[in-house]
Parts: structure tokens; sequence; C-alpha cells
């Protein structure tokens, strides 16, 4: 990838639900390094988008490049194995699993980077390891989240991929979050979130895009944001 590539570049992305064209003409790109917003109200496409991108909803037009291959209409499998690691909203627990199993069975990306071996999960993530023969279903909401995404990390992905990580949980917990992401920030991981948060996503993001019914509104920093207030009660309701 060069210098100048981004590590996601979204370009006319539309995908429906049978006849309901949900994602209209979507553009986005995300910058190596950088952590980008995608906000919205609910119903505005945010999921819908990441779910395109991981293949799960599959795109009838546009193009999605992973540092410059067009990943766009392959199966989530091999959408992931370009090195995108996805923290979906429900975060994909198994109910039987322990905490260890759950990060045992994932495969690492082919094009992966970083070093997150387990030993370093259970660094960043000390109530992990404390809970490491727990079963998924005997973990709190917040240590499903941060299992989740450890689960993400393990993989070692170039692109870490967050749908709603904050929904539901206590302040504390999303205090936690919010210093993992900002250390995974500074130690240059690319980092794509979505999130109806607003303080919290735009405390952290480089840059933020605001999609409302399916169709980008507005992209921008969050500086240049917070002095656009026709858009945040327009298409983010705050």
């Amino acid at each position: 990838m060069s210098a100048s590539e981004p590590m996601l570049r979204v370009t006319g992305l539309d995908a429906y639900y049978d006849e309901s064209h949900v994602l209209q003409g979507v553009d986005l790109e995300v910058g190596r390094g950088e952590l980008v917003a995608l906000l919205g109200r609910n119903g505005a496409g945010k999921s819908t988008t990441l779910k395109a991108i991981m293949g799960i909803v599959p795109p009838r037009n546009g193009t999605i490049a992973v540092a410059g291959t067009d990943v766009c209409g392959q199966a989530p499998y091999r959408v992931a194995r370009h090195g995108i690691g996805y923290v979906p909203e429900d975060r994909g627990m198994f109910a039987s699993l322990t905490v260890e199993e759950h990060l045992a069975i994932v495969p690492r990306a082919r094009h992966g980077e970083g070093d997150w071996t387990v030993d370093a999960i259970w660094q960043r993530f000390p109530r992990l390891r404390e809970r490491r023969a727990n079963r998924g279903n005997q973990l709190s909401g917040g240590e499903q989240q941060m299992l989740a995404i450890a689960r993400a990390l393990v993989r070692n992905p170039r692109l870490l991929v967050l749908d709603e990580p904050t929904e539901g949980l206590a302040p504390v917990v999303v205090r936690e979050i919010a210093e993992v992401l900002a250390d995974l920030k500074s130690h240059g991981l690319t980092v794509l979130l979505v999130e109806q948060n607003y303080p919290f996503a735009t405390r952290l993001a480089d840059r933020v895009y605001v999609l409302g019914k399916g169709r980008i509104r507005w992209h921008g920093t969050p500086a240049e944001l917070e002095r656009t207030p026709e858009v945040k009660h327009t298409w983010l309701g705050v």
C-alpha cells in the first residue's frame, strides 16, 4: 500500500434490504492510522454500511477497497482475510465457550499488523485474564464487549471496525473502552467506529462522517462539526 492510499475507501456504495434502498451512494475514506467515526440517528444506515463493507449485506453498486484491493462483493470471511477485525453490534459471543476459547479459535489475518498475542491481550485486558475460564454467558455486558474487541485484536488486524461498542454499557465501562481505543489509536491502528454516543465518538475521532437516510450528509473534523450546529441538530439530534 502506498503512503497516499487510504486503508479503506468506499465509493458509490448502494445496498438494499429486499426492495428498500438503504444505502444510496455512500462515499467514505479512512486513512492509515486514523480513527474515523460514522455518526447518525437510529435507522440512518450506519450498521448497514459496516455490514456492506464486511460482505454481510451484499452491495448492489459501488467499490470497497482495503489498502487498494477491491473487496466489494466478497464473502465475509474473504473480506476479513484482508486484515479487518470486525466487532459487531451484538458482540457475537458463544455462550458455551470460555474467554480463553474465544481467543484461541480466532485465525490471524493474512494481511494483519501488530503483535497481539493472547499474552498481550491478558496484559491489556486484565479483567479478561481474571475471567479466562468463564463462559460467554457468564460475562457482564462490559466484559463481553471487551472480549469482542480482544477477539478482533488477536487477529492482528490493520483495520478495526466497531459497531456501537458503548451501547447499553455503564459509564465506567464506556470510559474503559475509550481508554482502549485511545491507546490503539496512539499505536497507529486504523479504526472505523460507528457510534451513537456523540461525546465519546468526537473525543476520539480524527474525522467524522454524518450519515442520514442512507446518504453521507457531512464530513469533517470534530471541531468543524461543533461549529456546524445545523448538522448536529438535523442529522444527529444533539
